[in-house]
């Protein structure tokens, strides 16, 4: 029986389909882990967030683009001496 830890609200899991096992929760509550696996662990974060952030920048730049590219003729109208022209 599934015993909810104090100040949690309780759960109950879904039915499992006919035949299969009926499913266990699990909850982690310590992981424990050398200091070194540590730093490796998160050096090879650091090292896989570099093509992240360059594949997000580029989303983002094509974004902007495309935001140039449509309103970019309102927008710079609006910093010319007589104002928008039509």
């Amino acid at each position: 029986m599934y015993t909810p830890a104090p100040g949690t609200p309780p759960y109950a899991p879904p039915p499992a389909p006919y035949g299969s096992p009926a499913p266990q929760l699990v909850r982690v509550v310590d992981v424990d882990m050398p200091f070194m696996s540590l730093v490796g662990f998160l050096i090879k974060l650091a090292l896989a967030a570099i093509p992240a952030m360059f594949i997000v920048s580029m989303f983002f730049g094509f974004i902007a683009l495309m935001s140039a590219l449509l309103f970019g003729s309102l927008l710079g109208s609006l910093f010319t001496p007589h104002g928008i022209h039509f």
